[in-house]
This record gives structure tokens, C-alpha cells and sequence, in this order.
């Protein structure tokens, strides 16, 4: 009977155990998933922000060029503006629902993204394409834009890398 009991002890432990592991697996598949739900938003809201600030340095003469006969270059700048803000506003949602703490770096990005789109406006106009050059893609706002994705992407690299360790 002692031998019968020990191995019964034996097998109720090794099913504990089991249980445990298997716990802590999944667990840790689940805080996996999570952080890569994560990953996917964070580089869904960084690649947005990145497409349009490359849009706003093109040329007002190049994005004319790229535009339907139709509509006009402010036109044409405007309506992608208004596309990018109702798509950054909408993966913004997301990250304030998985990352709240990232929320502030996000609002940073954000800020950043209207006075650079002004800048472009305001070169895009007929009167100023003339003037336009390259050195007004050294314009404070759109540099500050583009310098502000890139400490947005260090931050949100950061924060994953301590989600991670």
C-alpha cells in the first residue's frame, strides 16, 4: 500500500506542475500577442505619419503633377490632410486603448503635423511656386514634423522594450 500511495502522491504533484507550466505558457503566449498587437499599431500610426510627412516634401510642382486634371494643388493637399487626420485620428483611438501611457507622445506627433501641413499650403499657392525651393523644406515646421516622428518612434521603441524585458 505504500508504494500504491507514493505513486499516486507522485502523479497528483506531476499533474500539479503540469498545470502550472501549462498555465504560465499560455500566459505568456497571451502577453505575446498583446505586445505585438502593440508593434502593429504602433508601426500602423508611425508609417502614416512618416507617408504623409514625404508627401509635404515633394514639390508643390511634383504633387501637381501626381494630381487628377481636376482638382486644384490646394485642393488636392487639403483633402490628403483631412484623409490623414480622420486615419492618424482613428489609430490614435487604438493606442490610447492599449498603450494610454503613450497618449502624450502620440498628441506630441500630432501637434507637429498641422503647422507643417500650413507651411505646404501656404508654398503650394500659386503665387509662391515660383519662390519655392528647396530650402523651404528647411522650414522649422516641416523639420520639426519630421523630427518629431523619429522621437516618437524612439519612444514607442523604448516602451515596447520594456513591455518586453
Amino acid at each position: 500500500m505504500v508504494g500504491g500511495g507514493t505513486a499516486l502522491v507522485a502523479q497528483i504533484v506531476g499533474e500539479y506542475f503540469s498545470r502550472v507550466a501549462e498555465s504560465r505558457r499560455q500566459q505568456w503566449e497571451q502577453s505575446q500577442r498583446f505586445l505585438d498587437l502593440k508593434r502593429e499599431v504602433f508601426a500602423r500610426y508611425l508609417a502614416a505619419h512618416t507617408t504623409f510627412a514625404a508627401y509635404l516634401f515633394r514639390s508643390p510642382a511634383t504633387r501637381r503633377r501626381n494630381a487628377p486634371e481636376s482638382e486644384s494643388e490646394s485642393g488636392e493637399l487639403v483633402d490628403t490632410y483631412i484623409r490623414h487626420v480622420e486615419n492618424i485620428g482613428l489609430i490614435g483611438q487604438e493606442i490610447l486603448l492599449i498603450a494610454p501611457s503613450m497618449a502624450a507622445s502620440c498628441t506630441r506627433l500630432d501637434e507637429l503635423c498641422g503647422p507643417a501641413f500650413e507651411v505646404q499650403l501656404h508654398i503650394s499657392n500659386p503665387a509662391w511656386l515660383s519662390r519655392f525651393s528647396a530650402e523651404h523644406r528647411g522650414d522649422p515646421p516641416l523639420v520639426s514634423y519630421r523630427q518629431g516622428i523619429a522621437t516618437c518612434r524612439a519612444e514607442m521603441t523604448s516602451y515596447l522594450g520594456s513591455e518586453h524585458d
